[in-house]
Parts: C-alpha cells; structure tokens; sequence
C-alpha cells in the first residue's frame, strides 16, 4: 500500500510547502482540494491498520510517521497542550512507542483541558462523573475517555504484527513514560491475557493466560537478558534473543522472569 507523501507531485498540500516530508491528507483530484498538508487528527489512518507500528521493518515509513506527528505539535508538547474529544493523538503517540508525548496527552485528554463548546453546560467542561455534555442537555458524552483508555492500552501492551495479514507480537511497556508506575491485566491478540508491572522503569513480573493456546511471540521485556518460562503445570525452559517464541497450551498460565 502506498500512503500519499508531501513530496508526492499530486499531493494535497498548501501551494510552496516546503516543510518535513509528512503524510499527506490525500492526492488530486478531490472535491475539496484547499487546506493543510496534514491528514485529519481524529482519523489518522496512516497509523493504524497495522501499517506503522514498533514491529514494522520499515524503518523509512517510521520516519516519516514520527515525522508526521510531530508536525502537529510545532511549538512541543507540554503539560497545557489541549487534545479535542475525538483526537487520536495520543493513540497514535502510544502506537509509535512516544512516551514522550503520552505523558502529556493521555493526561489531558482525559482532563478536557480547552472545552470545544462555549454554549454547553459549563462550556463543555468536564462534569465531576469524568464526563461532558458537549453536545448539549441530556447528551452526556465519554468519546474522550475511550480514546484515552485505548491509547493508555496500547502504552502499557501492545500485540500487533510487523505488517497486515503477519503474526501479532505482544510487547509490553511500548510507551509507558519512565516516571509512571503501573499494574495492569488487558487482552491480546492471539487470545493471551497478560499481567504485568513496572515500577521505577524495572518491570517486576510478567504472566501470560493462553486462553486459545496458540504459539506467543513476545518481545523481550528484559532487552539482552535470558528469560525463564515457568508453566503452572510443572517444568521449566530457558529463551533468549530480542523475540520470545514459545508454544502454549489451551488455558495454560504461563510465568516470565529474567534470569
């Protein structure tokens, strides 16, 4: 799949762009031609689709994501920077492994930090439940919560593979900032639930349920160490290198720890 690029003739892009090579937010023809360079904050497609993530080879793809992000945050990132309600920012910070930037715009999503809509019930601001009536009386919303709550997922686990149609690799910790310590148990693909902490930087443990019993592969949470792989039914085996593959059993409750 080729993404249109700025440096594409065809491009949609201001007239004389001369800035980064970023992904652009179409190519001509279109009905609605003017505008910025940028694609759209709350779609962001060139990000998802198990196009640009960790695992992805591609490092000059990478590159021009990392590229493309930044450019919507020219003047930095900072405690006071605002995330709208629908914005995947922070999903697609978390995707490309930025802790630098989460730990800014989970935070701030969550808080609503410029309510959208003078005109709402304390402008839009948020309500003590965690929620807004953005869009008016009695429509109470929580759209800015769920893009939180997926981009703090994908911060603390990630599971997805180097390419559309490959195997889903589990890594742990993608984006968390160094400073947060967490505690979590969320879903992967493949069927593993997975248990993990991290404390001062240093992850603690790491469980893994195989609820479908297919092979894991898992990046190495300890970079360089050798892991030992405890299996609640008895015994135990040793691996090693940047990725982890290992086979499980249905049900099996697997132990990780770095020897």
């Amino acid at each position: 799949m080729k993404l249109p690029l700025s440096t594409d003739p065809d491009a949609l892009k201001p007239a004389g762009y001369r800035g980064p090579q970023v992904f652009a937010r179409g190519r001509t023809p279109a009905v609605k031609a003017s505008g910025g360079v940028l694609p759209d904050a709350n779609s962001l497609p060139m990000w998802f689709f198990d196009l640009c993530n960790l695992e992805s080879p591609d490092a000059d793809r990478l590159r021009i994501a990392n590229s493309t992000f930044d450019s919507y945050f020219r003047r930095g990132l900072t405690a006071d920077t605002p995330v709208s309600v629908l914005s995947k920012l922070a999903i697609a910070a978390a995707t490309l492994g930025r802790a630098d930037a989460v730990r800014y715009l989970i935070p701030n999503q969550i808080r609503a930090l410029s309510p959208e809509r003078n005109t709402a019930y304390k402008n839009g601001g948020v309500l003590a439940n965690r929620m807004t009536l953005r869009e008016g009386p009695q429509a109470l919303d929580a759209q800015r919560l769920g893009r939180a709550a997926e981009a703090l997922h994908l911060a603390l686990l990630q599971s997805a593979p180097p390419g559309p149609g490959e195997e889903s690799v589990i890594r742990l910790f993608a984006a968390c900032p160094k400073e947060w310590n967490a505690r979590f148990t969320l879903l992967a693909r493949g069927g593993f639930l997975v248990t993990a902490a991290i404390e001062k930087g240093e992850i603690h443990s790491v469980e893994l349920v195989s609820q479908a019993g297919a092979p894991c592969r898992l990046r190495n949470p300890w970079a360089g160490a050798t892991v030992e792989i405890a299996r609640a039914g008895g015994g135990t085996e040793s691996v090693s290198g940047p990725l982890l593959v290992f086979q499980t059993a249905k049900e099996e409750k697997i132990v990780l720890r770095r020897l």
